[in-house]
């Protein structure tokens, strides 16, 4: 995502901007999303625009659901050890990492061959590769507060600004990231600050 998501992320940020300024935006999501189903077809029947499609369906819908259950099949198993944050700044190196490499490269290797494979994946797979259900399900527990902070502001500032804002972290945390590498490293938690000091245009 480090190298094609800054093409896509300004038309994914105006995109939701102007959605939730329509009369029905969820009717406008679903026809956007339709559109880029339409758009990926016509792309694969193109010659030399199949990039566009593999970009959209496959890398932006299949891609990641497909990486979530990797991490699921690989850590599932009894003779596989979880991280257990060992490999996070958190634990302080308290922890010794029970691989050498990384989770994302390391299922990168086990499943696609290649030792610089970086099979990124969200909170659920990296929730299930720290501690199991219990990693996933603190995780389910953290987001659900920032959700619950970013739906409070959302009242008192607006949708059409707090959504934009927050799209791209959103979307990193869900599809590419762990929870707490979005929080500290991908933003997420400067758009949380960022969202406190915006005055709403009137009071609540």
């Amino acid at each position: 995502t480090s190298n094609k998501g800054p093409l896509v992320y300004p038309l994914i940020i105006l995109a939701m901007y102007f959605v939730l300024g329509r009369k029905n935006p969820i009717k406008w999501l679903i026809i956007g999303y339709i559109l880029t189903l339409i758009l990926s077809h016509i792309s694969f029947l193109t010659e030399g625009l199949e990039m566009i499609g593999s970009m959209i369906i496959r890398r932006g819908y299949l891609i990641p659901a497909e990486i979530n259950y990797l991490y699921f099949d690989f850590f599932s198993s009894p003779e596989n050890n979880f991280y257990y944050w060992s490999d996070s700044r958190i634990t302080a190196g308290l922890l010794e990492r029970p691989y050498d490499l990384r989770g994302a490269n390391l299922i990168g290797l086990e499943y696609f061959g290649g030792e610089n494979t970086s099979a990124n994946t969200g909170w659920i797979g990296t929730g299930f590769m720290q501690a199991g259900y219990i990693g996933m399900a603190l995780y389910a527990i953290i987001l659900s507060f920032i959700f619950a902070i970013i739906n409070s502001y959302s009242i008192s500032i607006g949708l059409r600004l707090i959504v934009p804002l927050l799209t791209i972290s959103i979307l990193t945390v869900t599809t590419s990231s762990d929870l707490l590498t979005s929080l500290l490293t991908h933003g997420l938690i400067y758009c949380l600050i960022l969202m406190s000091l915006i005055k709403p245009d009137s009071p609540k």
